[in-house]
């Protein structure tokens, strides 16, 4: 689910855990398996639909948070 999370002390609005990503891209039958979804996921990072919130790391299937695009714009243009 998007939402914001906590890391350390500060707040990533609107953004996802690779790993949950990874997990419904299996489980709803789009991708086979972990390696599957994380090139998925890799491609839709270099499409420019998902970023990571540092961008500092490709797309895994880990506890790592991303972001949609589309939100940063819209998180920007309600500021």
């Amino acid at each position: 689910t998007v939402h914001d999370r906590m890391y350390g002390l500060k707040i990533y609005p609107m953004c996802f855990v690779g790993k949950s990503m990874a997990l419904y891209l299996i489980r709803s039958g789009i991708c086979a398996d972990k390696d599957e979804a994380e090139y998925l996921g890799n491609m839709l990072l270099t499409a420019g639909i998902i970023f990571h919130v540092c961008d500092e790391h490709e797309f895994k299937a880990e506890r790592l948070y991303y972001r949609f695009h589309i939100d940063e714009r819209t998180d920007a243009s309600n500021e």
